[in-house]
């Protein structure tokens, strides 16, 4: 089983954004108050708090692969991968590799441009196919190329325009995508049983 949860950072009260930051370890204290943006503030600890949910209580030390994968250095029975966006703050976890990509819609993107630059052609086909889709069809292909890298780990290191993300099944994984408010979500993984739920900021 894959588990996602997600979290909307508009629901934050001073409570939260104080009991979240205490309960943070000291690196991500120091990270947050680097942000000079209340929302940057935001996904820093609330990152931080869906991953202790995700692991649950015990230490944990976060490692980074050389392509800059994180993992967790002694719970090797656990992969996990966060993303956030806009108000959006997500992780997935399970016992086999996975990648998760949300991206917040954003009115003025040069879908057209960008499908050039990191697309392949079926992808560019699939996105000028209907033009009144052409936004969402853009990040749903864009969630779902980031989420394989993510799940390969390799970064950008393997470039976007070298694979296509409409035949999952060329590359050996599954991707499951879900319409946010304003955002597409994207999961890759290999694994069929997807377990997907919001969580209110007072449970973390």
């Amino acid at each position: 089983m894959t588990y996602i949860r997600y979290a909307d950072i508009r629901q934050m009260t001073d409570q939260d954004r104080q009991r979240l930051y205490e309960q943070a370890g000291p690196h991500r204290q120091k990270k947050a108050q680097r942000c000079r943006q209340q929302e940057d503030f935001d996904r820093c600890i609330v990152a931080e708090a869906l991953l202790r949910y995700s692991v649950g209580t015990g230490d944990y030390q976060v490692e980074r692969t050389p392509q800059g994968k994180p993992y967790l250095k002694d719970r090797q029975d656990v992969h996990f991968n966060l993303t956030h966006s806009g108000p959006w703050v997500a992780i997935a976890w399970s016992d086999a590799p996975v990648g998760l990509d949300v991206e917040a819609f954003r009115g003025k993107v040069q879908c057209q441009k960008l499908a050039r630059q990191f697309f392949c052609p079926e992808e560019q086909a699939y996105l000028q196919a209907e033009p009144s889709e052409e936004l969402s069809r853009f990040f749903l292909l864009w969630t779902k190329k980031e989420s394989y890298l993510k799940y390969l780990g390799t970064g950008l290191t393997k470039s976007l325009r070298s694979f296509s993300v409409l035949e999952p099944e060329k590359l050996g994984v599954r991707f499951h995508s879900w319409h946010l408010e304003e955002a597409s979500m994207t999961l890759c993984t290999t694994d069929p049983k997807i377990d997907i739920q919001p969580l209110p900021l007072t449970q973390l």
